[in-house]
């Protein structure tokens, strides 16, 4: 599995997702709005730009309104996260290169993803996020999942991060 580290701290997602494609094409990926679809939802407007605003629709309408804080150099990405019912919160994402080795001889990216200020949402963002990069990672690679199987996938990634 491509999650390779996970950070348990109160209102805070922390993750480092282990992908097989060197950073420059990740972060093509990650800033590409057409490809917003096939991993986190439908853009209603702006775009991946320092200084602009996103809209993403997650499906039915559930807005997630966005203010793009920093996107610099391919490989760091900080914005406000607001959905209509849930406090303001900010996601932060850096790429790291992992250097070439006997598993991955081109190299590969890790995407370091933190979600702070989620107060007890957290527990529900963990999973949506693995989720999330799941849906990322079968894009990046060109195979697309289905959207209609996230809420599934998602179910069984908060059967395995809940603590009893």
């Amino acid at each position: 599995m491509p999650l390779v580290a996970r950070v348990d701290a109160p209102g805070v997602v922390c993750l480092t997702w282990r992908l097989s494609t060197r950073p420059a094409a990740v972060w093509r990926h990650l800033t590409d709005v057409d490809r917003l679809p096939e991993w986190l939802g439908r853009r209603q407007d702006g775009s991946f730009t320092a200084g602009d605003h996103l809209v993403v629709d997650h499906g039915d309408g559930y807005l997630c309104r966005s203010d793009v804080l920093v996107a610099q150099d391919g490989r760091s990405l900080a914005m406000s996260w607001q959905f209509p019912d849930e406090p303001p919160s900010r996601v932060t994402i850096e790429l790291e290169t992992v250097l070439p080795d006997d598993a991955m001889p081109d190299g590969a990216t890790d995407l370091h993803l933190e979600h702070h200020e989620l107060a007890d949402l957290a527990g529900s963002y963990l999973p949506g996020w693995i989720t999330h990069l799941t849906y990322f990672e079968a894009s990046l690679h060109g195979e697309p999942l289905p959207t209609g199987s996230f809420w599934r996938l998602y179910e069984t990634h908060d059967r395995l991060t809940t603590r009893s």
